[in-house]
């Protein structure tokens, strides 16, 4: 199985958790407990900026 952090196709979402913490996260995923979607979905580039 390939790696979807590491596909250019897939999009991406902003998670944010209750310490602040952010991550990008695939959009094809449900979302991990604990962790909210900020922003996206969206290019890997445009969920960095």
């Amino acid at each position: 199985m390939a790696n979807l952090f590491d596909n250019p196709n897939v999009e991406f979402v902003v998670l944010v958790n209750g310490d602040g913490q952010h991550s990008l996260w695939p959009d094809t995923i449900g979302l991990p407990p604990g962790w909210d979607a900020v922003f996206g979905p969206g290019r890997h580039g445009d969920c960095l900026d």
